[in-house]
């Protein structure tokens, strides 16, 4: 039988925020994206750092109040008053509790098996080169004799950018340090790790990724310390000028949408003389005035008023658009659009309508994804299937049962279609670079209708 020891610092022993490390890896999971990209981009000796931002300060206000409510959910408490309404107003608040409940709720069916669980915890893959990263929540339980799981979840509290699950190196990264942490170093072996991201600010939901240890001990792990290896040898050469870079090393430069938050952005010849600001000036001097959005509303049929409210970054017309920027530009900011601005991000909706009425574009291809599977929206119906399997819809939280909760409860997904109270998902496209794996599928103007409902396609950023 796997037996786990609590480590001390798991848990807060009171209701503050001052267990939260506030200090960053050199190697940290957050910067995984850009690190395994463009290695490059950790030259940054004697650079100035990044300035923090109010949206930076905002995001370490909600991490802190988060995990505050977190703590007091899973330890039972009632959630504590706060009256610092300026640096914690009323949304944030609560979105914090909106995000305690649901964490509650993924572990809720396991809380009888033997576990643990951990609040803004260091998971370290690699002390010595210091590669580790912070998880916002942390779940591990037996699930059998033999078999630890675990259950990470990602709090991003960006009101424009949408984050995405698949293929995350980020959640990837906890999940490995986890497995190596709690697992490898103690004899343990993980079934699997669940990773899931909350986005409270946006309308955007992405599904929870299931990673096995063999795959990221396998795949992942060899990779990072290639990478790290291949810096680590580029730091210790004294000879090298982070400003005046020699071309065998610039050969590794990669400009993606991961270049939004580096610190070599101002000096790298990459992202300053090619595509990336000649594109977003041109869009900025031509549509710069539709960025303050405006509150519109669109049909929704599961409100009860028909209607939601939503704030789009202005409406744009492809033709006009086309007329200032290249397609080049176009692919550019299509495919890296939640690297700029948020008004931008209507931009791979204008792309696939154009690619679909037959016009090319550079570097990019269409893909094809899978929508959003959803339980039955006959309320009746639901609930009268969903007792027959054995599950009370109020059971884990004072209002309907969703997809997720549904499926853990059954048992699985199978059980849910066999009972027939899924409504499969539907297709969904998405621009991307033409190295994405993913094969490429040809679309019509009718694919669009059905993928973009409504004239605003991906400038949607959240409801109201």
């Amino acid at each position: 039988m796997v037996v786990f020891k609590t480590p001390a610092y798991v848990k807060p022993k009171v209701l503050n925020t001052s267990f939260i490390p506030k200090d960053h890896a050199t190697y940290g999971f957050s910067s995984l994206e850009r690190i395994l990209n463009c290695p490059v981009s950790m030259l940054c000796k004697g650079l100035p750092p990044r300035k923090k931002s109010s949206y930076s300060i905002e995001g370490d206000n909600a991490h802190d109040l988060a995990a505050l409510f977190l703590t007091a959910k899973m330890e039972g408490k009632k959630y504590p008053v706060v009256t610092d309404v300026k640096k914690y107003p009323a949304d944030m608040q609560k979105h914090c509790k909106d995000y305690a409940e649901y964490c509650y709720k993924q572990v809720k069916p396991y809380l009888g098996f033997i576990h643990f669980w951990a609040v803004e915890v260091r998971v370290v893959l690699d002390k010595k080169r210091d590669i580790w990263g912070t998880t916002d929540f942390l779940f591990l339980w037996e699930s059998s004799e033999k078999y630890v799981s675990g259950i990470i979840i990602d709090f991003k509290y960006g009101q424009h950018i949408e984050v995405e699950s698949e293929e995350n190196l980020q959640t990837q990264g906890y999940s490995l340090a986890t497995i190596k942490q709690y697992g490898i170093d103690r004899g343990i072996e993980f079934d699997e790790v669940t990773c899931h991201i909350v986005q409270p600010r946006t309308d955007h939901e992405t599904p929870p990724i299931t990673y096995s240890q063999k795959h990221l001990v396998k795949k992942l792990w060899p990779e990072i310390n290639e990478t790290v290896d291949l810096i680590e040898s580029w730091k210790s050469d004294n000879s090298i000028d982070v400003l005046d870079l020699p071309e065998d090393i610039k050969a590794y430069e990669k400009v993606g949408k991961w270049c939004q938050f580096c610190v070599r952005k101002n000096v790298c010849g990459s992202f300053q003389g090619g595509k990336p600001v000649k594109a977003l000036d041109s869009f900025k001097k031509a549509f710069g005035k539709l960025g303050k959005g405006e509150k519109v509303k669109v049909e929704d049929k599961t409100k009860k008023s028909g209607f939601k409210t939503v704030t789009v970054g202005g409406i744009l017309d492809k033709k006009e658009v086309a007329k200032v920027l290249s397609k080049e530009e176009m692919a550019f900011l299509a495919v890296n659009s939640t690297m700029l601005v948020s008004f931008i991000q209507q931009m791979p909706s204008i792309v696939m309508s154009l690619i679909a009425n037959k016009q090319k574009f550079p570097g990019v291809k269409v893909v094809q994804t899978s929508g959003k599977a959803s339980l039955i929206s006959d309320e009746i119906k639901l609930e009268r299937g969903l007792r027959k399997l054995g599950i009370n819809p109020y059971d884990m939280v004072k209002k309907w049962v969703n997809l997720t909760d549904a499926t853990t409860l059954a048992g699985g997904r199978e059980v849910l279609e066999k009972a027939k109270l899924i409504i499969p998902a539907g297709v969904n496209y998405k621009v991307v670079g033409e190295d994405d794996k993913r094969p490429a599928v040809n679309i019509r103007g009718e694919d669009i209708v059905n993928s973009f409902k409504n004239t605003f396609g991906e400038s949607i950023e959240g409801e109201d």
